[in-house]
């Protein structure tokens, strides 16, 4: 099989075609370059072929000048066809024109919708580059993103692109077999606060912080449960390390925890030291148990690599494995400076792309997949494994408690991923069963027992 592509926009369009192509339906093919060619195509043996219109690079001289938030679209168009797994294909570039043309034996399908610039669109998050818009913790707000104001966050289009396009090149005689995928689970445990109980120091901080911001009721809260776990008269409540374990191994499943290196930002960075005895032995434990220790850069790291430097070393000093992958702190991401920091410090995946306050595929995929530089021009190693769902973006940002419609989200989230036998990555944090803990444990003790079903 040959796809042809045009002179322009090489680099890019290689990549996206290798994501579609190879990644997620594992097919063999060859690039050929073709300078005088309008749109892309994939020519079969048998002589049939799929023209994909070009609805986007081609209006554009090589280089980076596309970016820019004009290319934006304000709208997308909604693709009915029964080639199409759904019968409602957002399309970011293009149009609903299909045609099936029969000539001199030759079938060739024509079709308007540019899956390949609307793929690219999402799987590079361009779209967070050129729109400046920021929330006060420096993060592209979901508000702002194209898949929220159009209402299509909640469904892997790249993942249905490549559906359709299988479906399309099976119609037109591809006799290749799609490779294999199978639904699977990843929990993740992002260790912001690894133990409720603190040193003396930073119990008074808190409490300065409470009583000066008349929040005296929590402060003594606070101070009274503090006195309760350093005596041993009650549990630590984030220390849930073995119960998230637990639920793991029950059901088959590796967890995740990824642990601060370091941290300057007393608002907001890890109350804790990874050189702590109490934290080397709780690293060593998880990982005896079988479970993935990573990384999780602190708040105040995120654009200061020099910092994030630091913080790797100091978790790769002593820890007891390699450490791979990992996920920023409150989710603090920058398109492409923070895929390149992790790709030159040979991490192999990161899964930090999910929107704070909405869940769902803000990559547009339910499947890891290899990043790409959008000002380098150029694939990378690391692969991201997009994060689909954490419980803080019901929690604490929509503040939604109630246990029904949190499992309703989730299933309804996991029930996607299933259909396009993807991977489910959920965030769930030891520090965040709280005063609810047997309730919140029971919700998610039951959660990963109805996804797993």
């Amino acid at each position: 099989m040959k796809v042809i592509v045009p002179g322009k926009f090489v680099p890019e369009r290689r990549y996206v075609v290798d994501i579609l192509l190879g990644e997620f339906l594992g097919l063999d093919y060859m690039v050929e370059v073709v300078p005088e060619a309008c749109d892309c195509q994939i020519v079969l043996p048998n002589g049939n072929r799929l023209v994909v219109k070009d609805h986007f690079f081609g209006a554009f001289d090589d280089g980076l000048g596309y970016l820019d938030a004009a290319n934006v679209p304000g709208a997308v168009t909604f693709v009915r066809n029964d080639f199409f797994p759904e019968d409602d294909l957002p399309v970011i570039y293009g149009d609903g024109r299909f045609e099936v043309i029969e000539s001199g034996g030759v079938r060739t399908i024509v079709w308007g919708a540019d899956i390949f610039a609307s793929a690219f669109f999402m799987l590079t998050r361009w779209e967070e580059r050129v729109v400046t818009v920021r929330d006060n913790h420096g993060r592209f707000p979901a508000s702002e993103a194209l898949a929220v104001k159009r209402g299509f966050l909640h469904r892997p289009i790249v993942n249905e692109y490549a559906d359709a396009l299988w479906t399309m090149l099976r119609h037109l005689g591809l006799s290749q077999e799609r490779k294999a995928h199978e639904f699977s689970i990843m929990p993740t445990h992002d260790v912001d606060t690894p133990f409720f109980a603190e040193p003396l120091p930073r119990i008074w901080r808190t409490l300065d912080l409470m009583i000066t911001n008349r929040r005296y009721k929590a402060a003594g809260k606070q101070l009274s449960l503090q006195a309760l776990v350093k005596s041993g008269l009650r549990k630590d409540p984030f220390d849930n390390f073995d119960f998230l374990m637990g639920i793991s191994e029950r059901f088959g499943l590796r967890s995740h925890f990824f642990f601060m290196g370091g941290g300057t930002d007393a608002d907001h960075d890890g109350r804790y030291s990874i050189h702590d005895r109490a934290v080397r032995k709780l690293v060593q434990h998880v990982y005896s148990r079988g479970h993935g220790v990573g990384f999780h850069p602190s708040y105040s790291s995120h654009g200061d690599v020099a910092q994030w430097e630091r913080e790797l070393g100091e978790l790769r000093s002593m820890a007891p494995c390699a450490i791979i992958s990992g996920r920023q702190h409150y989710l603090r991401f920058s398109v492409p400076e923070t895929w390149q920091t992790w790709d030159d410090h040979g991490l192999e995946w990161d899964s930090t792309c999910n929107y704070a306050e909405q869940a769902g595929f803000r990559c547009g995929v339910c499947d890891s997949f290899p990043v790409f530089n959008v000002l380098a021009r150029k694939r990378l190693a690391l692969r991201e494994l997009p994060l689909v769902f954490m419980e803080q973006n019901l929690l604490a940002y929509q503040g939604v408690t109630d246990s029904c419609r949190i499992m309703a989200a989730v299933l309804s989230l996991a029930n996607t991923v299933k259909r396009r036998r993807g991977v489910f990555t959920l965030l769930w944090h030891n520090s965040a069963f709280g005063a609810r803990g047997r309730q919140v444990k029971d919700l998610y003790g039951e959660i990963i027992k109805r996804i797993s079903e």
